[in-house]
């Protein structure tokens, strides 16, 4: 049973890869709906409460030596891992340490650089969606306590958001 959707974000250079950051998302029928936008200590407080700091720390360091191997000089880039906590049936929560591997900027990337820049406290970004335009004006508009960080006009599908916890 799955708990929990991270990524732990990294940069890679012909230097070495190097941890950047924690991604805490969530998904909808497999697909992203949304990140935790929070300092790495709030985001990692929140996995401890599943996994030991220990298991973290392996985890980081381990992915880091293995993408190294792998990518080595072949690429220069950003790296984001996409790992699952799930609960075993005795009640255990075990690490899926790999469900996919991106060499490229994800939407957990992007939450990070909102980690850095926007939030003063933790909060939510998510993209809402909605084929019908006037719809979709019509929800975000009745929003309170969000913050529109894409241009809303009559054509607009898509919309990025950043909403409190």
């Amino acid at each position: 049973e799955k708990v929990i959707d991270f990524a732990l974000e990294f940069s890679a250079s012909a230097d070495g890869v190097r941890y950047v950051g924690l991604s805490m998302f969530s998904t909808s029928r497999g697909a992203y709906s949304g990140s935790i936008v929070a300092t790495d200590e709030y985001k990692r407080c929140m996995l401890f409460k599943y996994i030991p700091e220990a298991t973290f720390d392996l985890l980081r360091t381990e992915l880091e030596s293995e993408l190294f191997t792998a990518i080595g000089n072949k690429y220069c880039g950003v790296v984001g891992v996409d790992l699952m906590i799930c609960r075993a049936t005795d009640g255990r929560y075990l690490v899926n340490p790999c469900v996919e591997v991106n060499l490229r900027r994800t939407m957990g990337w992007v939450a990070l650089q909102f980690d850095r820049q926007v939030c003063e406290t933790p909060c939510r970004f998510f993209i809402d969606y909605d084929p019908d335009s006037t719809a979709l004006l019509q929800r975000v508009r009745s929003m309170s306590d969000v913050k529109i960080l894409t241009p809303l006009k009559d054509s607009t599908h898509y919309v990025a958001l950043l909403c409190s916890l």
